[in-house]
């Protein structure tokens, strides 16, 4: 359980602050340290409940600061399986390192682990949204339709018709626009 004196020791590193008189009783004081943190006292955290999507500088506040505990376990799972079952067999072979204290090198890697781990899936988030950025930027919403080549009608399909003069027929693929609407991006997962 984490007490308001746990969270206060945890704050310490930051720039000690002038004191301020208490109103309180050294007893009284240190009745209200000891007791539990009351999580709705604490402050809103960002993440993906407070996140706008679809306002792109909010989405992108939030998915950097982000504890994405329940994405990251799926990212990878048969990889985030094994992490934990590695783990969890090195903890059966050295159960001393289940009380160990929070600057044991065994914490430090296993929090290097997962922070490598978090900073490898938003490296490659950044690159995916940067290379659909610019196959969007090259492609757009539309493109000249193959059926005709633009020209908006075909002709005879003979071996000496040239397809850029077209034809009486209107091009059944773009009816006649020359262009039609460029396909959405299909997100597809490889097999594992």
């Amino acid at each position: 359980m984490l007490t308001r004196r746990d969270a206060l020791k945890l704050g310490a590193g930051l720039a000690a602050a002038a004191a301020v008189p208490s109103t309180l009783t050294p007893a009284q004081a240190a009745a209200l340290l000891d007791a539990p943190l009351d999580p709705g006292q604490s402050p809103p955290r960002r993440g993906m409940d407070t996140t706008d999507v679809y306002d792109p500088i909010s989405f992108a506040e939030g998915i950097d600061g982000l504890d994405m505990e329940a994405l990251t376990e799926h990212q990878a799972p048969e990889d985030m399986a094994l992490y934990k079952q590695m783990r969890a067999k090195m903890l059966r072979e050295f159960p001393e390192l289940l009380h160990v204290p929070a600057d044991h090198p065994w914490v430090t890697l296993d929090e290097t682990a997962l922070a490598l781990w978090c900073a490898s899936w938003m490296a490659g988030v950044r690159a995916g949204a940067a290379y659909e950025n610019l196959r969007q930027a090259l492609v757009g919403p539309r493109h000249v339709c193959r059926g005709c080549w633009g020209v908006g009608s075909i002709g005879p399909r003979e071996p000496n018709h040239d397809p850029d003069l077209g034809g009486p027929e209107v091009c059944p693929d773009c009816a006649g626009n020359g262009t039609v609407a460029t396909p959405a991006p299909r997100l597809t997962i490889a097999p594992g």
